[in-house]
């Protein structure tokens, strides 16, 4: 896990952030967690760090809460959190995956990369170059393909070449 420390100059800053009774909530959370860092080599907490990035988007935040905030920001662990989105993102897909469907494709469009398939239950779904599960240039009009469908906007998460 990453570590930053906080230097002396913007410790001294992220304190009259604290101690001004001007200053916005998230200010002064971001501040905070800069201060913890002055001494020691602390990591930002992801509450902490939201209200460091909600303080550097608000137009009113001063230019003292601003680089108490972007020193708080330094010390998050961006890495760790953006592998944990990217997981929840994929469990989040293959949850709402509720029906296999198999189907025969109808047409093959190389040149956009898309190809439509028929299901048994009569609908039209679309599989192409990026859909898992298949090679998109081995797919050919009149072949059969398992499909795992999502119930909501019938989006193909993954397909199956059937023999």
């Amino acid at each position: 896990m990453a570590t930053k420390k906080t230097g002396p100059a913007t410790g001294s800053k992220a304190s009259s952030v604290l101690t001004s009774k001007n200053t916005g909530k998230a200010s002064k959370s971001a501040a905070g967690s800069a201060l913890a860092q002055v001494k020691s080599t602390k990591n930002t907490s992801a509450k902490a760090a939201s209200a460091a990035s909600k303080a550097l988007r608000d137009e009113r935040t001063s230019a003292t809460s601003k680089a108490a905030a972007g020193s708080a920001l330094g010390a998050a662990d961006w890495q760790e959190g953006l592998i944990r989105s990217a997981a929840k993102v994929d469990m989040a897909s293959r949850a709402e995956a509720s029906a296999v469907i198999e189907g025969e494709v109808e047409e093959v469009h190389a040149g956009l990369g898309l190809a439509h398939v028929r299901g048994t239950d009569g609908l039209l779904y679309g599989v192409n170059r990026k859909t898992p599960g298949i090679t998109f240039d081995a797919l050919c009009v009149g072949q059969r393909l398992r499909c795992e469908v999502t119930s909501k906007f019938h989006r193909v998460v993954r397909v199956e070449a059937l023999l």
